[in-house]
């Protein structure tokens, strides 16, 4: 989990214990506590006679909670540090979809995607050689978006490539640590039909995300 998803927990957390505690205590003292601290006023038992004391003044309470909220807000919405924004190239998305997903470019890093366009006449065993002047644009993209500049986790373990393999994600070691416990017979099916069909079970692989809330392992031959 990355740190911008622990302080949105964290910060849920503390807001669930914080309207427990004025529940308790509105229950416990017979007092009804958020309004005290909407109104700014707040009872006070003295003997059997109750004494109202001004403890605030409501424009000012109001605007700090205002304030709270909208920093809280504004903290939620705005885009977390390092995630990829980039949206996959038009070209590179036809040439690429035409034979395989096409994947974002912080799965890779910039010297593998080097590596990659520098032996499309070998592509993994295909040849996908592309005209000189396209070639040079589109590495040129995905050296910019590689995964050095994003820091989500798979951009950071997929950093890590093997010297085997440096253009392949699912010969990594944690692409294999990962997906170890599913059969490989699982790949072969529809619709799936492909280790690199990561869009058939990740519904969110096209951002490069790979949120684990967002996997979802189809049926057979659902489509």
């Amino acid at each position: 989990m990355e740190m911008h998803e622990l302080l949105a927990v964290g910060f849920m957390i503390l807001i669930g214990l914080h309207i427990s505690g004025a529940i308790y205590e509105s229950r416990r003292t017979h007092e009804n506590l958020p309004r005290s601290m909407v109104n700014g006023r707040k009872e006070r038992r003295i003997g059997d006679h109750e004494v109202v004391v001004v403890k605030g003044h409501p424009v000012v309470l109001a605007t700090l909670a205002a304030a709270t909220i909208g920093a809280a807000i504004w903290g939620a919405a705005k885009p977390a540090h390092g995630v990829p924004s980039a949206t996959l190239d038009p070209v590179y998305a036809d040439e690429c979809s035409a034979c395989h997903m096409a994947f974002h470019p912080s799965l890779l890093p910039a010297t593998s995607w080097a590596y990659l366009m520098n032996n499309l006449d070998n592509h993994f065993e295909e040849d996908a050689s592309l005209g000189g002047e396209t070639t040079a644009e589109l590495a040129a993209w995905l050296a910019a978006n590689a995964a050095e500049t994003a820091d989500t986790i798979p951009a950071n373990v997929f950093r890590r490539t093997t010297v085997s393999a440096p253009d392949s994600i699912t010969q990594t070691r944690f692409w294999q640590r990962t997906h170890h416990h599913l059969d490989d017979a699982l790949f072969k099916r529809a619709p799936i039909y492909s280790k690199t069909n990561c869009a058939a079970c990740h519904n969110d692989a096209k951002t490069g995300l790979f949120y684990p809330a967002n996997i979802s392992i189809p049926k057979e031959n659902q489509e």
